[in-house]
């Protein structure tokens, strides 16, 4: 299973929250042994780099990324005001 999330402060650490639904499904306890796998995203810029070689308009799907995310915004938004 796979989840994303931020860190939270947590005294002089940082703490990972584990949502309610998924600790129902998967049984969790206190004394559940969990594996934590921590990658932070690349950055979009890093990756149109690794691209330069393909056969792909990296501006075509510069713009694609960005439209998804104002779309994204405008739907959360949307969700937050109704």
């Amino acid at each position: 299973m796979r989840i994303v999330t931020k860190p939270k402060k947590w005294g002089n650490s940082f703490g990972i929250i584990i949502p309610r639904e998924i600790v129902n499904d998967q049984n969790i306890t206190l004394e559940t042994e969990i594996h934590v796998d921590i990658q932070k995203p690349k950055p979009l810029k890093n990756l149109y780099g690794e691209l330069s070689g393909w056969d792909v308009d990296v501006q075509a799907v510069r713009d694609n990324n960005r439209q998804q995310e104002r779309d994204a915004q405008k739907k959360k938004w949307d969700e937050n005001t109704s």
